[in-house]
């Protein structure tokens, strides 16, 4: 165990003690860059992984407008009970449209911010029945009385239909954000899968470049994930089939498929403000300091000291000239400047380095992580 190791429990010599993999000049170099502020933590014990609370109470809008301000998750256990996608239990229940839907399914992405290599076309039936490899992400309208989101959610700005995600037993979705500015509530309708989520106020620890973590979660064995999760204040919870997952906007997550998953994602909830930013900038802006700002304008009432910081940012996208890349990093400098003088704790020093999209500290060989060799 993480503690255990740090804290000089004596173990058997194991894998553990092997030099560096002779293949991986990275987790060599790496090996000396461990930072004191990760291994200060783990002497004190860390924090604990939180787990999510279960509810079975109706979606309330105010209710969850509170949790995401606080980057609280929630699981409603009930909120599809008694519409016709709660029969479905095996790939043969779906509705024929649907499990005839030509898909093009990936392998996971290897490196942050690319997509993984297409593996060629399949149905979604055929997908889930004979197991083909990688992880498909496609768009659908379930067939009408199918399956009709809660009301609060359809009326607070909703996406058009689901976003669907499948993949097998194995497979893991990478550390990431959604900068979309949407909160998400994403439905499990086959097979058992476990979230790990950790709160925006985290993203100095997550060693963030643009919306994903340098900290590959799906490269260290099981314990130890979940170990570096509570030692960095993260939740985790099973989503199991007929249970629905609130991610709030922001929100780092990462995903392991335990079965054969199907799920369902719908999106929802932007402010006004987020909404005139995003048309305004044609684009999203996928850093950590535009996420610090923005949860201030989660609400369509915001505090006036975020009030002005959006007037500053709206002023500086309307006054800046140049590509779009030039713009994009005029605008990151105002972004840079609002959370020095609002929330200057959440910017300040961070845990990792900065470092290759790899990061040499959590690059994974054979069946041991680099910094659990560090004994």
């Amino acid at each position: 165990m993480w503690r255990g190791r740090w804290r000089g429990t004596s173990r058997q010599p194991d894998a553990l003690d092997r030099p560096p993999f002779p293949h991986d000049n990275r987790a060599r170099a790496g090996d000396e860059k461990c930072p004191g502020r990760l291994l200060g933590i783990m002497r004190e014990g860390g924090d604990v992984l939180r787990s999510v609370d279960r509810c079975t109470e109706a979606l309330d809008r105010q209710a969850l407008l509170a949790r995401a301000v606080l980057q609280k998750p929630l699981i409603y256990t009930n909120l599809f009970d008694g519409q016709p996608v709660r029969s479905v239990a095996h790939a043969s229940d779906l509705p024929s449209s649907w499990a005839a839907l030509r898909i093009f399914p990936t392998e996971p992405e290897k490196q942050i911010n690319v997509q993984g290599t297409p593996l060629g076309e399949t149905t979604v039936g055929e997908f889930l029945r004979e197991r083909r490899p990688g992880i498909a992400q496609y768009n659908i309208n379930p067939p009408a009385g199918f399956m009709r989101k809660p009301e609060a959610v359809a009326q607070w700005g909703a996406s058009a239909g689901f976003k669907a995600y499948m993949a097998h037993a194995g497979t893991a979705t990478h550390l990431h954000f959604d900068a979309n500015c949407l909160h998400n509530l994403h439905y499990q309708v086959l097979g058992k899968k476990r979230f790990i989520l950790f709160g925006s106020e985290r993203s100095r620890d997550l060693a963030p470049k643009a919306q994903s973590s340098r900290l590959f979660l799906e490269r260290l064995p099981e314990q130890e994930r979940l170990e570096l999760a509570g030692i960095l204040g993260g939740y985790a919870c099973v989503l199991e089939p007929g249970e629905s997952l609130f991610v709030p906007a922001f929100m780092w997550h990462y995903v392991d498929y335990f079965d054969s998953g199907l799920s369902l994602s719908t999106r929802f909830g932007i402010s006004k403000r987020l909404l005139s930013l995003l048309q305004g900038f044609n684009r999203v802006h996928p850093t950590v300091e535009f996420v610090h700002f923005a949860m201030g304008l989660l609400a369509d009432e915001c505090a006036p000291e975020y009030e002005r910081a959006y007037q500053e940012v709206s002023a500086a996208w309307h006054k800046s000239v140049g590509t779009s890349e030039q713009r994009f990093w005029l605008v990151q400098e105002t972004l840079v400047a609002i959370c020095k003088r609002l929330c200057p704790e959440l910017i300040g020093k961070p845990l990792f380095d900065a470092g290759p999209e790899v990061f040499p500290l959590f690059h994974f060989g054979a069946e041991k992580s680099v910094l659990a060799r560090r004994s």
